[in-house]
């Protein structure tokens, strides 16, 4: 396994910033526009997931590392919950949705499998 040396080397933070960049497409759209605080809610929730993961890579400490993945983890669960509604409101097409939402459970795998193996790490001095 490579050695991850930045936050932009792990599949966890790549289909995140994936997700919040289709996210941020589809809320451009007009039929999303018009639902001003729903685009700010899913915008906030979807870019808060690169940024938790960032963060907690550059605590150095696996185990704070996992904390910030279950805080990402929580932010995915929001993000699916806004997808559901957008779908359900008909502010998103049902392609670009089922392309968010693959993004999203693949986020979900691959933050979840991390989380499970820096819980697992002994925290260094």
């Amino acid at each position: 396994m490579a050695t991850a040396k930045a936050p932009e080397d792990l599949d966890a933070w790549q289909l995140a910033v994936a997700l919040r960049d289709q996210v941020f497409e589809f809320t451009a759209a007009p039929a999303a526009r018009r639902f001003g605080s729903f685009c700010d809610q899913i915008q906030r929730s979807s870019s808060s997931v690169p940024a938790n993961i960032a963060e907690g890579f550059r605590r150095y400490k696996p185990r704070d590392f996992a904390r910030y993945l279950r805080i990402a983890l929580g932010s995915l669960g929001e993000t699916q919950t806004h997808l559901e509604h957008a779908r359900t409101q008909k502010y998103i097409s049902e392609e670009d949705f089922a392309r968010a939402w693959r993004t999203s459970c693949r986020a979900i795998g691959a933050c979840s499998r991390l989380r499970s193996y820096l819980s697992k790490c002994p925290d260094r001095p």
